[in-house]
């Protein structure tokens, strides 16, 4: 297993917190979150539950990383942000000091007819062992992010 992946696997559960507006409070949900090694370990399967008004909804992201460079790729799929498109996503690794991983950061864009593309910005980091973070940020076509979800979680014994 990549060692750069392994710190996210395993069951997490924690909080959600979806923002429609830039800058709004946002709304917080119950949340759960499973990484699974998947393909001999050289990918991690990323998927999550949360709900919003009362309806639940869920995600799942393939996240790989390149087996030399710290080159990041991502398929993601989400019941509530997304249409029945998959959004491609590629990114790297960062080194965090101190963290018990580093911070995978993947972006794409996805097509807004009639206007320009728009993107998404995911990224996921475990600042020790119990503890997982998961953000999420739309970018405008101008390339401004705005912050959409906010997950904390915590490892489940």
């Amino acid at each position: 297993m990549d060692t750069r992946l392994a710190p996210f696997v395993g069951s997490w559960r924690g909080t959600s917190r979806l923002h429609m507006e830039p800058g709004s409070p946002g709304v917080t949900t119950d949340s759960t979150l499973t990484a699974t090694p998947i393909a001999k370990g050289r990918f991690v399967q990323i998927s999550y539950t949360w709900s919003h008004e009362g309806v639940g909804h869920e995600g799942t992201m393939i996240l790989g990383m390149h087996a030399k460079r710290d080159e990041a790729t991502g398929a993601w799929v989400d019941s509530w942000h997304q249409s029945n498109e998959t959004l491609f996503l590629k990114g790297e690794h960062e080194k965090v000091k101190g963290a018990a991983s580093g911070r995978v950061s993947i972006s794409g864009t996805f097509p807004a007819p009639p206007g320009p593309d728009w993107g998404w910005r995911i990224a996921l980091e475990c600042p020790h062992a119990t503890k997982l973070l998961l953000t999420m940020f739309v970018i405008t076509p101008e390339g401004e992010e705005f912050l959409a979800v906010y997950g904390e979680y915590e490892r489940m014994v």
